[in-house]
């Protein structure tokens, strides 16, 4: 069974736990709205976004 939350996870992540392309259609959803259903391998998610971040560029 998938855990219920998936905080602070990278687009790598997503994908590896989703499937590729997961992480895309994740990224395209708004934040502080439920979104769905968005398939995976899994089958449909409905998803809630509550911040999203950046990642830092090192330099």
């Amino acid at each position: 069974m998938l855990n219920p939350t998936y905080a602070y996870r990278s687009a790598l992540d997503l994908n590896a736990t989703f499937g590729t392309g997961f992480a895309d259609q994740v990224a395209s959803l708004s934040i502080g709205n439920w979104d769905g259903p968005i398939q995976s391998g899994f089958g449909y998610h409905l998803i809630f976004i509550n911040t999203c971040t950046q990642k830092k560029k090192h330099h």
